[in-house]
């Protein structure tokens, strides 16, 4: 892009021209440019392919999105409900949880002679 630090279009692999501000090829040289690419997008990874396909499928793929859309509507509607009786619900779980385990560990506190205990690592 042409600025104050740059007044002329950097170096590229093709002849280039100012336009607004930018540095884009000049009309010559873009067919060249573009057909170039996409051979070689195509020769690699069969690009022509996935574009074909997405042609073909865009039906589903614009379903697919608008049952997303529904789904992700709907969860988010269901939250007002769900959220404040899961919340409280693992909050209560996690509350029996630690006095279950701290009592399990007060029962078993008898078990550990403190002389013998306390450099065996």
């Amino acid at each position: 892009m042409i600025n104050s630090d740059n007044e002329e279009c950097p170096r590229a692999y093709f002849d280039t021209v100012a336009l607004y501000t930018y540095c884009i090829p000049e009309k010559d040289d873009l067919k060249y440019i573009f057909e170039n690419v996409y051979k070689q997008m195509n020769e690699k990874n069969n690009f022509g392919k996935y574009v074909a396909d997405l042609q073909l499928c865009w039906k589903g793929l614009a379903i697919m999105a608008a049952v997303t859309l529904l789904i992700s509507i709907v969860y988010i509607f269901l939250l007002k409900w769900i959220t404040k009786p899961l919340l409280y619900i693992s909050m209560v779980l996690i509350l029996s949880a630690f006095c279950l385990l701290g009592g399990w560990c007060w029962m078993q506190r008898l078990k550990y002679d403190p002389e013998t205990e306390t450099k065996n690592y």
